[in-house]
């Protein structure tokens, strides 16, 4: 079934969820009112076996009702090893799914691929620091930062 995957990992993040970290978080990201309270470094681990077992069924078919969701999404696309135009269709399947400071610049570290493809990113980096979209723009800001301001 397609959507087994993601009920399987909605399940281990309801697990995984603490209640005194999702309140002490959600202050930190205004307007975030779907936080379980899942670490990071325990997204990471997730995203990490996604991207080598399914990562594309997951990508597809995974729910997006909590920020973890969504934020597990992100870093599936940081970890995937594709070619630098798979790649950009993923990233641009993403970047509009980004609604806080939190999921842009955790997604935008995660994207080691840019750092062999710089001069091909560099030629896509004006359709999103030129946006009237905010998080377009912190998305440019935040790879600049990373991976061209030495």
């Amino acid at each position: 079934m397609k959507n087994d995957i993601s009920l399987l990992v909605r399940d281990e993040l309801v697990q995984l969820a603490d209640e005194k970290y999702q309140k002490f978080a959600s202050k930190l990201i205004p307007g975030c009112n779907n936080m379980l309270g899942v670490r990071i470094p325990a997204l990471r681990k997730i995203a990490r076996r996604i991207a080598k077992e399914n990562p594309y069924q997951y990508l597809h078919f995974g729910r997006e009702d909590f920020f973890e969701e969504i934020m597990l999404k992100g870093l599936i696309v940081g970890n995937l090893n594709e070619n630098f135009n798979v790649f950009m269709h993923l990233f641009e399947f993403f970047v509009p799914k980004i609604d806080n400071w939190s999921v842009c610049d955790t997604f935008c570290f995660e994207l080691k691929i840019i750092k062999q493809n710089r001069e091909n990113f560099w030629k896509k980096l004006p359709k999103y620091y030129s946006s009237n979209h905010p998080y377009y723009v912190r998305v440019a800001i935040v790879i600049l930062l990373r991976f061209f301001v030495r």
